[in-house]
């Protein structure tokens, strides 16, 4: 999954195989082509179609940025709550 996340941070085409939590890391990522595993064919549908996303920056909807702005989000609505506040 590093490889996958330098990839979408430099805006890249990436083919990924609907395994593990993959399919789930480029959720609204307008650079991948998702195929299925173990199967040539699929994988070879998916490579053609990625070199037609090829010549454009695909934004990173999972980038450091947006990470930080969700868990800021999270913390300031976490400090919000009276409960938890420490004074």
């Amino acid at each position: 999954s590093g490889p996958l996340h330098i990839t979408m941070d430099h805006g890249l085409p990436v083919v990924v195989t609907r395994v593990g939590g993959l399919a789930e890391a480029v959720e609204g990522y307008s650079g991948a082509v998702l195929v299925e595993p173990g199967d040539p064919a699929e994988l070879r549908r998916g490579i053609e179609l990625a070199t037609t996303l090829t010549g454009r920056k695909h934004p990173d909807p999972h980038s450091w940025e947006a990470n930080a702005r969700v868990y800021g989000a999270l913390f300031s609505a976490l400090m919000a709550r009276p409960e938890l506040s420490h004074t």
